[in-house]
């Protein structure tokens, strides 16, 4: 499988073709396993975010500040 960072440059039958796949039938389950194990699973990464109101009362912990 080709890798190359502008996909977006691609036509569908290019990208098909570059990630050695079909349109019609995708990957064979064999296929998908193998890839799976090697790139990961597909799923996105969740970040915990620092809620408002603690960002807001941390502006307060500096001594000049509450001077």
């Amino acid at each position: 499988m080709k890798t190359n960072p502008q996909w977006h440059t691609y036509t569908a039958k290019e990208a098909l073709e570059a990630l050695e796949s079909n349109s019609h039938t995708g990957l064979s389950e064999e296929e998908a396993t193998k890839r799976r194990e090697y790139y990961g699973d597909n799923e996105l990464i969740r970040i915990v975010r620092t809620p408002w109101i603690l960002i807001f009362l941390r502006q307060f912990t500096d001594v000049l500040i509450l001077i």
